[in-house]
């Protein structure tokens, strides 16, 4: 089980900062020489939007889990532990970010989906022991 709190923290911010700083590298990588002379404007709302996007997921989806899991009787996983999990799962993105710089569509969508599949295998992985075990079987 994850103990570390700050774990919560350091992984969410991670993810956010990778995300728009590939975000910002793929928009110049793909510019035209034309639209090179113009002056370039950072846009910060995109890291506005990855951080509210991955704070959502990583925290609102825990909890609304470890509720659907107490409800259901499963009582072997603490909310900080699920929380955590949530932040480790949001590991295999920061390479698929990394590749979302390809100004290439198919590589970004392969690269997010692979990414999803990843992080959900991930997070039941870690939590079928408990529903296991709660279940009986």
């Amino acid at each position: 089980a994850v103990t570390s709190n700050i774990s919560i923290y350091v992984h969410h911010n991670t993810s956010s900062a990778a995300s728009s700083s590939s975000s910002s590298l793929s928009d110049v990588i793909s510019e035209t020489p034309i639209q090179a002379e113009q002056e370039w404007d950072y846009d910060i709302n995109r890291l506005l939007r990855a951080t509210s996007i991955l704070y959502s997921f990583s925290i609102l989806l825990p909890f609304l889990l470890f509720f659907v899991f107490r409800i259901v009787g499963v009582t072997s996983i603490s909310m900080v532990e699920m929380i955590c999990l949530y932040g480790y799962s949001l590991v295999p993105y920061l390479p698929a970010t990394w590749i979302c710089i390809a100004p290439y569509d198919w590589a970004r969508w392969l690269s997010l989906g692979m990414a999803t599949v990843v992080s959900g295998m991930l997070v039941l992985r870690n939590l079928m022991g408990g529903i296991i075990t709660a279940s009986g079987v």
